[in-house]
């Protein structure tokens, strides 16, 4: 059984206990609506009728709806519709989730106890609808008085009387517990559908690499579908003058539609000019997260940077022979941008890709040069 169907069950036992018990609940409503005199002689009459009714039983059926009100796993309350919807009963399942004892509730509104805070308005609107409707549920977060995160389902009902009195019946469910398996769920399946996404473009790019042998249409076909499929600003391949590099010359490039192209001046970049991430550059094995005030701190970078707002590199080194030759950028607008977890293996597949285009035109060279 769902938790869906466990909670409509819940809140299906509840009504009817308080259906076969309606007049124990007309009975603790009319104690606490009616003047004093009133409620002492009613209150006394009806014990004395219960008692005889249920004389073998060890309590009157009106203690024994409260016994069932005070230990249901079900937040309850009732409202005096015509005394400004004052509370009138505050079960103890209430109590816990709110922190707020009956005695501190009792003959008092939302907006001077505020049981669930900044939504006293909504509650009202809700109050409201049912009482047109005749019933109304609802589903919402909210924080308790004493501070707790919960995820609450609301039943309520407006509820008349012989006398004319009118309460406001409202169950509620506390579902924090299955909100929080739906959300985990629902991450679980968005990071599913990422994976399956990426997986259908690397095999694509396989796809494409096998019918086409022209190097410079796979590197643009394959960085223009990783750059969309990481909704980058461009992405990009530089590749090392030598093995013993100095200086970083660009190669190919993508670029989004609200991407300016590389300038001219950062067609080829003198290592020298990079400082600090020199080192990260060229002993990165692995594909890695880079702040653009780290990479980039030389001045003449920083008009261009600011510019183009570009906010984090994700830098992938490109190897052949196990010899660093090149790497492949990813520029985001974004600063400090969270990656989903699939990210950066799927960048990681895109610079293997790349490697094995790398790999067999030094492998033609190799047989024209014999």
């Amino acid at each position: 059984m769902s938790m869906m169907n466990i909670t409509f069950a819940v809140l299906f036992f509840v009504f009817i206990i308080i259906i076969v018990h309606f007049d124990c609940l007309r009975n603790l409503v009319l104690k606490r609506t009616d003047d004093s005199s009133n409620r002492k002689g009613s209150s006394s009459e009806n014990k004395g009728s219960q008692k005889e009714e249920n004389k073998d039983f060890p309590c009157s059926r009106e203690e024994l709806f409260q016994i069932l009100l005070d230990n249901i796993p079900v937040s309850i309350l009732v409202k005096d519709v015509e005394n400004d919807f004052k509370h009138i009963l505050w079960n103890k399942e209430l109590e816990r989730q709110t922190g707020l004892s009956e005695e501190e509730v009792l003959e008092k509104t939302d907006e001077e106890i505020e049981p669930w805070i900044g939504l006293n308005d909504f509650i009202a609107r809700l109050d409201q609808e049912a009482i047109r409707k005749g019933s109304v549920q609802q589903e919402c977060p909210c924080r308790t008085a004493s501070g707790r995160e919960i995820y609450y389902k609301t039943d309520k009902r407006w509820v008349c009387f012989p006398n004319g009195r009118s309460i406001i019946l409202d169950m509620c469910l506390d579902l924090t517990t299955e909100w929080d398996l739906k959300k985990r769920l629902s991450t679980i399946v968005e990071k599913q559908d990422r994976l399956i996404a990426k997986t259908e473009l690397l095999f694509d790019c396989i796809e494409f690499l096998s019918k086409t042998t022209n190097r410079e249409t796979v590197y643009r076909y394959i960085l223009r579908r990783f750059g969309e499929g990481e909704s980058a600003l461009r992405s990009y391949i530089y590749v090392f003058d030598s093995p013993a590099p100095n200086r970083l010359e660009h190669a190919y490039e993508w670029d989004s539609k609200s991407a300016k192209p590389i300038p001219g001046f950062l067609k080829k970049i003198d290592l020298i000019h990079l400082q600090n991430s020199k080192k990260q550059l060229l002993e990165c094995k692995t594909a890695s997260i880079l702040s653009t005030e780290h990479l980039f701190p030389e001045s003449i970078f920083q008009e261009w940077v600011e510019e183009e707002e570009i906010g984090t590199v994700i830098y992938v080194p490109l190897f052949y022979n196990e010899i660093l030759y090149g790497m492949l950028g990813v520029d985001f607008r974004e600063r400090q941008k969270i990656f989903p977890e699939i990210s950066l293996p799927v960048l990681s597949s895109a610079a293997r890709l790349i490697e094995l285009v790398h790999s067999h035109e030094q492998m033609h060279l190799r047989e024209g040069n014999r």
